[in-house]
């Protein structure tokens, strides 16, 4: 016992002395590797002092050497750096190998030690040992002999098991043969059984959106005949009232003449009665002087023809009196009948609203009771909820489309809110991105005071940067302004400034010179930002100056604009190179369509008419403000005039960002509801043929060259595209009645409808059904003529975006064709998806076998 605790000693004395050997290694090690980081931090700290001289020191014409020689220089002392590591390590290597040595070297002597401690004792066991095997030899035959007969009746048995596992494996490969067979015919009747149902649920589908279609056209129809026969019991009414008031005025007429008779008669007896008068005077007069004695006879005679006269003209007057009462008599005979009339006129009115109310009232009962029908057949096939169309016309990217229908909307806006929100915090730009940004600028601008010193050039940044927009691996955009711009000045060319950025180290520099505004783009070799960089160009800083404010006003903008540019990045509709449509395009269509709310959420800063709500953000009332027109005639918001190409550009809009922060009080959509509606909108009362997205006026409204067509009563062209795909004449004129631009195709639809009481007749191709098929041309689009606008019916369906400064640009002129087909596609999915509740799959791109 005492060799073995003497061996257990000295094995942990070395074990100790092994530790302290390690320990005390580390310890230098560590101090020399801190001793050589010190070297290599002070040798860097003189060298980087020695470059800053130099830099100061130096000359602009050899500042691109001093770079690449300070460049040299950290590349030896990271050589340096890395030699020394790699010596410590070295270093660190053998320490372990000399310690593993004496380690190993102390483990031999405790062995030894403690083999001369221990070899009596082996001797003694030994003898043991040989005496126990000795007198376990016979048991260990014995057991060997039972051990034999044990494995023979082993080997028997397991033989028996064998042959009856191989029996029962072969009964349950016939018995699973059997299952499978069973199984494939079941499968098989499943398979037909599900054809059968999807072709008669199909069927179903079909027969429902022909009957519901027959149902809105026999309404359109009977709405129609029903506004004819008003029209008609409009014009009777009409006449009948024309003819009452001829017959008044006749009688009106008549009693007039009787009374100008009457006061005829009067007048004439007045005048008889005044020549009698004057008669008999005379005669007295004449037979005073005379002398005569028949004056008195002569009076008579006179008498008597004055009452003969008399008695004539009182049986005129009793005549004209006659007229008169039975002309006003007449007249009022008509009003009591007229006024009869009206009282029965207003009970048929009565009656007929009350009809009409009664109606309404049982049709929204049928109506309702088919939407509830419609949606448990919706979700008895897991689809989305489609609503009746009431009626409503809707139209694809290419016109009219008798086939889509609105769908309800989700009650799973609280998760979706949540998914949108999170999505919205990881899409946002970090801050050490937005730093790392800011010290690229700074570095940029340092460069160009030193190269152009004197010149005043500043590098004013715009676009997703000022915007708050982009993302940590977002473009940065840049224009290079000066006060005094000098249009000759070198600097003033991007072919130069091209050159002078390779000379500065930037990467992948490319110059177009032939763009409608000349660009610049690189890539900085420290942080790898891509830049686009044009020269004195600053209507993109108002542009971005307009959406910022826009941003500020209301929180939801923020969120629904970066939600938008990501849903479009999945689907691969954000290229405008492609043919498809740019983020400020997107930013313009959001912008409007929060203007467009029914409670708009965003005000209309560039009119003139624009007015902060009379109540703060709390719903109090407060004083009423100005306009905008007025602030701009009082000085108290500046008028921005921007010049570019010899064209000057109003660029003013309201800047009182605080008083404008209460106006969408009122609105409580959250953006997972905006975002449906949003798709909504433009998968489904968008007309990409005549409709335009406005952003100086903030609507979406009528293009203004189709406005004056209508005034004009022109047709107006549509694409040949359209003609070739659709099968119709590249026509289009204006239904005055239908308040609708409508192609050949469609006006020959219409037209037989009305020939067939409101029915298809089937001879005719429904619109829209054409456009379920979409085949993307991998070809690129052709791109817009330089300074062409697209401002007309154009040459083919596209999507307007005009541009809030610049109203004859439109910054989505390229998304035409297959480009714009799959954008509205890819709406169309979205709207269906979020209305069934299941965002994620709004984002997942489709698969429309294009690029």
């Amino acid at each position: 016992m005492a060799k073995e605790k003497a061996a257990r000693d000295a094995q942990r004395a070395t074990k100790e002395a092994v530790g302290e050997v390690a320990r005390g290694v580390r310890q230098a090690a560590k101090a020399k590797e801190e001793r050589i980081a010190k070297e290599q931090a002070e040798k860097a700290c003189i060298s980087r002092n020695r470059a800053v001289r130099a830099a100061e020191d130096a000359k602009r014409a050899v500042q691109a050497q001093i770079e690449r020689v300070a460049r040299e220089k950290a590349e030896n002392d990271r050589l340096r750096a890395e030699q020394a590591a790699e010596e410590a390590k070295r270093a660190v290597r053998a320490q372990i190998e000399r310690i593993a040595r004496g380690k190993a070297e102390a483990e031999r002597i405790a062995r030894e030690k403690a083999e001369q401690a221990t070899k009596a004792e082996a001797e003694r066991q030994a003898k043991e040992i040989a005496e126990l095997i000795a007198k376990t030899e016979a048991d260990r035959l014995a057991r060997e002999e039972a051990t034999r007969l044990k494995k023979e009746e082993d080997a028997r048995m397991a033989k028996q098991e064998a042959e009856t596992r191989v029996a029962n494996k072969k009964e349950q490969e016939a018995h699973l043969l059997i299952l499978e067979e069973d199984i494939r015919q079941a499968g098989k009747r499943v398979e037909d059984a599900l054809q059968t149902k999807k072709e008669v649920a199909q069927e179903y589908r079909q027969q429902l959106e022909i009957q519901t279609q027959a149902e809105r056209f026999k309404a359109d129809r009977m709405d129609e005949i029903a506004a004819m026969r008003r029209d008609e019991q409009a014009k009777a009414e009409a006449q009948a009232r024309s003819d009452a008031w001829k017959l008044g005025r006749s009688y009106g007429e008549k009693y007039d003449q009787a009374a100008k008779a009457r006061k005829t008669i009067e007048e004439r007896i007045e005048r008889l009665k005044a020549d009698r008068y004057e008669e008999i005077a005379e005669t007295h007069l004449a037979a005073k002087a005379s002398g005569e004695g028949n004056t008195a006879q002569a009076v008579e005679g006179l008498e008597e023809q004055f009452k003969k006269d008399m008695e004539v003209t009182n049986k005129e007057l009793e005549l004209a009196n006659k007229a008169c009462e039975e002309a006003s008599k007449a007249q009022r005979n008509l009003q009591a009948q007229m006024h009869a009339d009206e009282q029965c006129e207003t009970k048929r009115i009565k009656d007929q609203a009350e009809a009409r109310k009664q109606q309404e009232e049982m049709d929204k009962v049928k109506l309702k009771q088919a939407d509830n029908e419609a949606a448990a057949l919706a979700k008895s096939r897991g689809e989305p909820i489609r609503l009746a169309n009431r009626g409503a016309v809707f139209f694809d990217w290419q016109g009219l489309n008798f086939t889509l229908s609105l769908w309800k909307q989700s009650g799973h806006w609280g998760s979706m809110e949540s998914t949108l929100n999170q999505w919205f915090l990881g899409l946002l730009c970090s801050k050490g991105a937005y730093d790392t940004r800011c010290a690229f600028l700074g570095r940029l601008q340092q460069i160009f005071y030193t190269e152009f010193p004197g010149q005043g050039l500043e590098l004013k940044p715009f676009g997703s940067f000022i915007t708050g927009l982009g993302n940590d691996w977002s473009d940065l955009d840049i224009c290079i302004y000066s006060a005094d711009f000098q249009p000759n000045a070198p600097h003033s060319n991007v072919v130069y400034l091209a050159e002078f950025l390779r000379n500065c180290m930037m990467e992948n520099v490319i110059e177009i010179p032939d763009a409608k505004v000349p660009i610049v783009r690189f890539v900085d070799p420290i942080t790898h930002i891509s830049c686009d960089m044009n020269i004195q160009h600053t209507l993109g800083i108002h542009n971005s100056s307009l959406i910022q404010t826009y941003l500020s006003i209301d929180p939801r903008l923020r969120e629904f604009l970066i939600v938008l540019k990501y849903f479009a990045k999945c689907h691969g509709i954000l290229d405008a190179s492609l043919g498809y449509l740019n983020s400020y395009a997107y930013n313009l269509m959001g912008i409007v369509f929060f203007q467009e709310q029914r409670e708009a959420i965003l005000p209309r800063l560039q009119s003139k008419e624009a007015r902060p709500r009379s109540y703060n953000t709390l719903g109090k009332s407060r004083k009423r403000m100005p306009d905008f027109g007025s602030c701009l005639d009082n000085g108290s918001i500046a008028n921005q005039q921007v010049s570019e190409a010899g064209i000057i550009y109003d660029c003013s809009f309201d800047t009182r960002i605080d008083a404008y922060k209460s106006y969408g009080f009122l609105n409580k959509k959250t953006v997972a509801q905006l975002l449906f509606e949003f798709f909504e909108f433009f998968s489904r009362r968008f007309d990409y043929r005549t409709m335009e997205v406005s952003a100086i006026n903030g609507r979406i409204q009528e293009r203004l060259s189709l406005q004056n067509g209508k005034k004009q009563q022109i047709e107006t062209a549509i694409s040949d595209f359209a003609a070739q795909n659709r099968g119709i004449s590249p026509t289009c004129v204006f239904d005055s009645k239908r308040k609708l631009w409508l192609s050949a195709a469609e006006q020959a639809y219409f037209k037989d409808l009305e020939e067939h009481g409101g029915m298809p007749s089937g001879m005719v191709p429904i619109p829209g059904v054409a456009s379920a098929s979409l085949t993307l041309n991998p070809v690129k689009p052709v791109a817009p003529p330089r300074g062409g606008h697209y401002d007309r019916f154009g040459n083919e369906a596209f999507l307007c975006v005009a541009d809030p400064f610049i109203v004859s640009r439109n910054v989505a002129g390229a998304c035409r064709g297959d480009r714009l087909a799959k954008v509205w596609r890819c709406f169309d999915h979205a709207y269906k998806c979020l209305g069934q509740g299941n965002i994620t799959e709004a984002f997942q791109p489709l698969d429309l076998g294009g690029h």
